[in-house]
């Protein structure tokens, strides 16, 4: 192995993370998320079929700019996705691609998410080694979960929510951040 730089979650009509990426997360591949969209279907399009640039992996480059800048941010993992609205997270005030080291007994750690967009948002979901630990309150255009969660093994932490309707695509807006890992003990997820 090792060949791998990144796992695709969905060009939105396909979007199943959690049977194809969230495995691998909790088998220790903590490969980065990407999404996008081409398009197949010229010269006319089914229902089904995505809009051109209707999901986006998006790039924490610090403002540089160039692949180099981007591609070296993507491979650390300070990535999300988004078919519309923005997602954060924050754990212990680390970002998607970032480590906690927590001691051998474990500790708790303070999670800090956000969904936001200029249209209305559905749901924000906690997710912890592939299972939700914790869900936003319904806002209507913004939604936030501030939590401390008690850790004793190595695991991950991410975030992911659910937007506007998207009646073309008979779906909704989707985005998912990277992932948090948290090491306990230093030993490996």
């Amino acid at each position: 192995l090792g060949g791998l730089d990144f796992m695709e979650l969905g060009n939105l009509f396909l979007w199943e993370p959690e049977k194809n990426w969230y495995p691998l997360l909790n088998c220790g591949y903590l490969l980065p998320p990407t999404a996008g969209s081409d398009l197949p279907n010229a010269p006319y399009r089914d229902w089904w079929q995505p809009f051109l640039g209707s999901i986006r992996t998006y790039v924490k480059t610090g403002g540089g700019n160039g692949w180099k800048v981007w591609s070296e941010a993507l491979q650390r993992g300070e990535v999300f996705v988004s078919s519309g609205p923005v997602i954060h997270l924050s754990v212990n005030q680390a970002g998607p691609g970032g480590r906690i080291d927590l001691p051998v007994s474990g500790g708790e750690v303070d999670i800090q998410a956000t969904l936001e967009s200029p249209r209305p948002v559905r749901a924000l979901e906690l997710i912890h080694n592939g299972k939700v630990i914790a869900s936003a309150t319904p806002g209507e255009k913004r939604m936030e979960i501030r939590t401390r969660v008690r850790i004793t093994s190595s695991s991950w932490l991410a975030v992911r929510g659910t937007g506007a309707p998207l009646p073309a695509m008979k779906q909704h807006e989707v985005a998912h951040s990277g992932v948090v890992q948290v090491q306990v003990g230093g030993r490996r997820i």
